[in-house]
């Protein structure tokens, strides 16, 4: 980022000082994101159907769910709880928006037939 900006750089003996301040521009901006994504998590509550057959088919997910890696609840997470893309995930997670798209993909197969919704 300093990179970037050094044409704004006006005074080359204030080099220090000018990369504190976008070094602490950088911090706030990162505080500012997870708080966001901190409070997109907590907004998260789990509401239970009012219908007993629905109720039971959505703990029958929350179980199956349960069941998977941490990895993989958390690739589940980041998709349906956090709304993030396959590209926002690829930047999470490292790799590729196909990777991640596919790995999903074979992860709901694998809920779908756990399941019994093929």
């Amino acid at each position: 980022i300093a990179w970037r900006r050094l044409g704004t750089l006006r005074d080359p003996a204030r080099l220090l000082p000018w990369l504190i301040s976008i070094a602490a521009h950088e911090g706030r901006q990162i505080v500012r994101t997870e708080g966001r994504r901190q409070r997109r998590e907590l907004q998260v509550a789990p509401r239970l159907p009012p219908d007993p057959a629905e109720r039971a088919e959505l703990l029958d997910l929350v179980a199956a769910v349960r069941r998977l890696s941490p990895g993989e609840r958390r690739l589940i997470a980041l998709r349906y709880l956090a709304g993030l893309t396959s590209s926002e995930m690829a930047q999470e997670l490292g790799g590729s928006p196909a990777s991640v798209r596919a790995k999903l993909a074979r992860l709901i197969e694998r809920l779908r037939k756990e399941l019994g919704d093929d």
